[in-house]
């Protein structure tokens, strides 16, 4: 049996099409979305409530408290043994986010290495990056070209991690690359961005600045906060309006860099429709 990855843009409507999915081929969800393994992050990563989850199993949410980083080799380790787990149930994995250097790692069979951050040079890092905007990207091209190549000059997260594996010494390792299907959720961009703008004003209502307000009061040093949608917005100040068209920005161009991903991975099924019905009758055909 084959898992399924369900790759796609935010507010693409994954988690509707992923419960929808599952409850009709008889599956499972692994999360592949890097900002839902923290508890506490709930509201402003849309992460999906009990209700919306409709019974089905989701694994790999709430793994961490945002004071510590969960690395993509921790998620990769994790997920596989997730995904043989929910094999050996007799039921079918059904692999789903939209971070699509979690997709790529599995695809590839990717071994990124057990090595630990380095809260030191990665501070070093940061301020170079500040003092000169690029220095992160043009590090790792001259270290590693084909790394960089996987990476956008903005993923500072993942930037940051690859320089510290670079410098140790670890090479990404081949191992067995997953075999499974793939489909892409990718409906026009003006209806994603509608949703986003609606989601907003959802997070708004459900409390997104009582829980921002939290979570950085709690976690005052997190290496995960900053780097959020939703949450490092509220650190720039300013009336609520502002702070809404700085999270609806961000969000925008982290559906771009989403969508690049896209066309980077093998897709096995595009679905560009907006309708989860229909989705589903076209994703049934072929999975």
């Amino acid at each position: 049996m084959k898992p399924l990855l369900l790759f796609g843009p935010t507010g693409s409507g994954k988690t509707a099409l992923a419960v929808a999915l599952a409850k009709e081929i008889g599956g499972e969800v692994v999360n592949a979305d890097s900002r839902l393994f923290y508890r506490g992050m709930d509201i402003g990563t849309a992460k999906p409530t009990e209700v919306e989850r409709q019974g089905i199993p989701h694994y790999l949410i709430d793994m961490e408290t945002p004071n510590r980083q969960v690395t993509a080799a921790q998620w990769r380790e994790k997920a596989l043994g997730e995904i043989v787990g929910i094999h050996e149930r007799g039921k079918r994995a059904l692999v789903v986010g939209g971070t699509g250097f979690y997709m790529k790692i599995l695809l590839a069979g990717w071994d990124l290495g057990q090595t630990p951050p380095d809260p030191q040079k990665r501070e070093g890092w940061m301020a170079q990056e500040e003092e000169s905007p690029g220095f992160l990207y043009k590090r790792l091209t001259a270290l590693s070209p084909e790394r960089a190549s996987d990476l956008t000059p903005e993923d500072y997260p993942r930037l940051v991690r690859a320089l510290e594996l670079v410098e140790a010494g670890v090479k990404p390792g081949i191992g067995n690359p997953l075999e499974a299907q793939t489909v892409y959720l990718n409906p026009p961009r003006q209806c994603v961005e509608e949703r986003m703008e609606t989601r907003i004003e959802v997070m708004w209502r459900r409390g997104l600045p009582q829980e921002a307000e939290a979570l950085w009061e709690a976690y005052p040093e997190s290496p995960v906060l900053g780097k959020t949608i939703g949450y490092s917005e509220f650190l720039e100040g300013g009336e609520e309006e502002q702070v809404k068209s700085r999270i609806l920005q961000n969000t925008k161009r982290l559906a771009k860099r989403q969508r690049s991903w896209g066309r980077s991975l093998r897709m096995d099924l595009l679905l560009d429709g907006v309708d989860t019905d229909e989705n589903l009758h076209l994703a049934l055909q072929s999975v």
